[in-house]
């Protein structure tokens, strides 16, 4: 069996995007649009400072996620759920 030469190019499903205190709106859209343009199916923009995730999808819709909610991608993900005050309280 001969060894692959040369690189994959491929796009997750999902991506997570965790936001830092230098991070701009602009950067920020434009990863999201990066990813998506690429193929990613979903694309989850994570705050920890103000505890919320924005989740990005292809066809540009977005769902807001927040304290007190469960984050949940079926399609994706089949039975993932994680409450988000226990994401938040370890970040």
């Amino acid at each position: 069996m001969e060894a692959y030469k040369g690189s994959y190019r491929a796009s997750p499903d999902l991506a997570a995007e965790v936001v830092s205190k230098n991070d701009t709106a602009l950067d920020l859209d434009r990863k999201t649009r990066q990813y998506l343009a690429a193929g990613t199916r979903v694309v989850w923009v994570v705050y920890p400072e103000t505890p919320h995730i924005l989740a990005h999808d292809g066809s540009g819709g977005v769902r807001s996620f927040s304290a007190g909610q469960t984050l949940e991608e079926p399609e994706l993900l089949p039975g993932f759920r994680l409450p988000l005050d226990e994401l938040f309280a370890e970040l």
